[in-house]
């Protein structure tokens, strides 16, 4: 056990927390995705220290969390893994202190004045926990792609995954030698994550380590699909996404081995990196991301997104954003090309190489330790070493009443994270590194919001403010604990599902739209689907994954939402977002900065079809568009100069049409401004509203709103029961990204 030492909040301080009552925000939608992700089933008290599932996969736990269990589920989480380091490190633990520390820790936790990372909220305080190390507990690591430790590299990147951790990982070029196996031996998979994980660490092994013999794998001890996953909950998709990865891994190395066809190092790793984080998803865990890396002078790597050129990674290539890092002269030479680059595919964003040892950008940063980082995580928010990992709280600033409640916000948002740092993880090579630099990152939701709240002069002078009260607190409880310092600790997160409980928009980002119809995917069989139907909520079937006979498959709830205090994202320029990332980056983000820069295309995407029937209808309900446009279909795509033009891929057929007052031209400028001021930067097209099936916000007229909110019920969540928790499948933040094939 990784925590022995429990500390349990006074009956009296809990009836307290139980007796508050929680103002969720979105009128009912930020407690819909409360209950949907991060609700747990409850032990009876008699079974608390009883494995989650016995012998025969039948379900212990009887109760559900409601938002102050969950609440009081963190506290006590929080504050056992402190003691047990104290008692552990004979350092003394005054009982009465901490009491009363965390009752108002955990009040202000309840008001969302700050919160712990979605992981937190679903982790914290678990047996999962206190069995196996933080690994649960951190949002995000990195990982580089060696070819002296290859295949321990991806054994670990594959852990992390299936614990939830996002991975940014970078594919070394390097001299990369492969083997062909001789003989064959038989392993048989163990029924748990890590023997999911050795297994490609075996495998790789058999095609990097001359004279090794290739792994012949039985899998009867995977438990079959449907099974409750032990610990770490959900449903067991069975061996059928790990067989598949062993076949793809195989054959990536075969393509290697053969010289001259063009498939280099770089390729390999990311297509195996890539392939790996597809299985974790297709297997049943709980969401997970990647980054890939690489310099901006490997074309290779600039062209991984090019499915022109690699049709092959087409079914894969979504599963990472890629990144491009300068650090020469004349690397930044190479932005012109990005600029170009990026309205065809949104990609690669920029990384600068040469601020990642820097904390706030344009600070003198007095007595801040010099970061060796040298990777990012998925997001873009946290500049990382290899094998590091970080843990990622946030604070709500326009859910406080008034700036000390901030202040206080920021401390407890800053204690919760230094107190995960001191929780090691099962891997020697990650404590080593999380031990020295003990980062954190303390974030803000809504600082858009905040800004037309209170305007940029009266919040920078917050952030600064801020700034100090979570260093202050770092070097407080890091004090108490006897270990150094956080080598960085603010960040800005994008958030994900966390900002919707407090009904903010995530991060530095602006709201989709003022009325918003916001989708929500369920597992068809998830015992939060009667709950849903019995309010009236709209529900209709994935198109990308119905339900089938057998009861699985995913179904999408619509709820209306109305957004508060900033103006919507298509009414901001991208002059003014790219300067809220710079003051941010200069003001509170020692860490680095999530952001993705919308900019007005050049060619708007009007309409995406399988066929000219569709493409037909749209052309007559227009105004005015030529009949030209069948022609280029027949052609295979073409332009009509300063008009239209089709775009056909992957039996697609795209249509644009030109906006005379695009910002392409201004990415250039915007990029070669702001990249000496900030650590990393990514751009996307903003897509119209309704072009996209079945996309997870899209805008509404307010009378949509009002007759959507009229014909939905209050949710009853007396009678909600036996879930655990689910996440959204490739699904971050406001954004999905589905993988497209030819089939589909």
């Amino acid at each position: 056990m990784y925590v022995k030492e429990f500390f349990h909040l006074d009956e009296s301080k809990e009836n307290l927390i139980r007796g508050m009552k929680p103002v969720f925000g979105y009128a009912g939608f930020g407690e819909a995705v409360y209950y949907r992700t991060y609700s747990r089933r409850k032990p009876r008290p008699e079974e608390v220290d009883l494995p989650e599932v016995d012998k025969d996969n039948k379900l212990l736990w009887t109760g559900q969390e409601h938002w102050g269990d969950t609440v009081i589920r963190v506290i006590n989480g929080t504050f056992s893994i402190r003691k047990d380091w104290y008692i552990k490190n004979n350092i003394h633990w005054d009982e009465q202190f901490w009491q009363s520390y965390a009752l108002r820790f955990g009040s202000s936790l309840h008001k969302m004045y700050w919160l712990p990372p979605g992981r937190g909220l679903w982790a914290m305080g678990t047996k999962f926990v206190y069995d196996r190390g933080s690994m649960a507990l951190n949002n995000c690591g990195f990982t580089k792609l060696g070819n002296h430790s290859l295949a321990e590299d991806f054994e670990w990147l594959m852990d992390a995954l299936m614990c939830g951790v996002g991975v940014g990982f970078h594919a070394l070029r390097d001299e990369l030698l492969c083997f062909r196996p001789s003989g064959e031996y038989m392993h048989d998979i163990p029924d748990t994550r890590e023997g999911w994980a050795t297994s490609i660490k075996l495998l790789i092994q058999a095609f990097t380590n001359p004279g090794s013999r290739l792994p012949k794998f039985r899998y009867h001890l995977i438990r079959g699909p449907g099974l409750p996953i032990r610990g770490f909950g959900g449903l067991s998709s069975g061996p059928a996404p790990l067989i598949k990865l062993h076949k793809q891994i195989e054959e990536c190395f075969r393509r290697f081995m053969v010289k001259g066809n063009g498939y280099d190092v770089v390729r390999l790793k990311t297509d195996i990196a890539n392939l790996i984080g597809c299985c974790v998803v297709a297997g049943n865990v709980r969401r997970s991301a990647e980054l890939g890396m690489g310099s901006i002078q490997d074309e290779v790597f600039l062209n991984l997104k090019d499915y022109t050129l690699y049709p092959d990674r087409e079914n894969h290539g979504y599963m990472s954003n890629n990144t491009a890092g300068c650090e020469d002269d004349t690397d930044f030479d190479k932005l012109a090309d990005i600029a170009k680059r990026v309205p065809l595919r949104g990609e690669p964003g920029v990384a600068n190489w040469r601020n990642f040892p820097k904390g706030r950008i344009g600070k003198k940063n007095k007595g801040l330790r010099k970061d060796k980082a040298r990777g990012l995580n998925p997001c873009g928010e946290i500049p990382l070493e290899d094998k590091e990992l970080c843990n990622v709280s946030e604070t709500v600033p326009t859910r406080c009443p008034d700036i000390r409640e901030w202040l206080k916000a920021c401390e407890f948002a800053s204690f919760y994270s230094s107190t995960v740092s001191l929780l090691p993880t099962h891997w020697a090579s990650t404590n080593k590194v999380v031990a020295r630099n003990r980062r954190i990152g303390v974030g803000i939701i809504d600082y858009t919001g905040w800004i037309a709240q209170d305007g940029l002069f009266k919040v920078t002078k917050a952030l600064r403010r801020g700034y100090k009260v979570v260093t202050a607190c770092n070097q407080w409880a890091n004090g108490e604990a006897g270990v150094p310092e956080a080598v960085r600790k603010t960040t800005i997160k994008p958030g994900g599902t966390v900002p919707k409980l407090a009904g903010r928009t995530s991060g530095a980002g602006y709201p989709t739209f003022d009325f918003i119809y916001r989708r929500m995917r369920v597992a068809a069989n998830s015992t939060v689907v009667p709950i849903f139907k019995e309010a009236g909520i709209p529900v209709e079937e994935c198109i990308y994954d119905p339900v089938k006979e057998d009861g699985t498959g995913t179904l999408i709830f619509g709820f209306p939402v109305r957004s508060v205090g900033a103006k919507s994202a298509e009414n901001v320029t991208l002059w003014q977002q790219a300067n809220n990332l710079v003051t941010l980056q200069r003001e509170w983000a020692d860490n680095s900065v999530s952001n993705t820069l919308y900019f007005k295309p050049k060619w708007v995407l009007k309409l995406v079809c399988w066929n000219t029937i569709e493409l037909k209808q749209y052309i007559q309900s227009q105004d005015w568009t030529p009949w030209q446009i069948l022609d280029l279909v027949d052609a295979g795509g073409g332009e009509l100069p300063g008009l239209w033009k089709v775009v056909c891929e992957s039996g697609l057929i795209k249509l644009y049409q030109f906006n005379p007052n695009h910002e392409e031209d201004d990415i250039e400028p915007v990029l070669a401004s702001i990249l000496p001021l900030i650590k990393a930067c990514s751009l996307l097209p903003h897509t119209p509203n309704g072009v996209y099936k079945q996309t997870p916000e899209e805008g509404i007229t307010q009378e949509e709103y009002e007759r959507l909110r009229s014909t939905i019920q209050p949710i009853d969540w007396s009678t909600f029961s036996g879930s655990d928790g689910e996440d959204e499948k490739f699904c971050q933040g406001d954004k999905c990204e589905i993988p497209w094939s030819k089939k589909e």
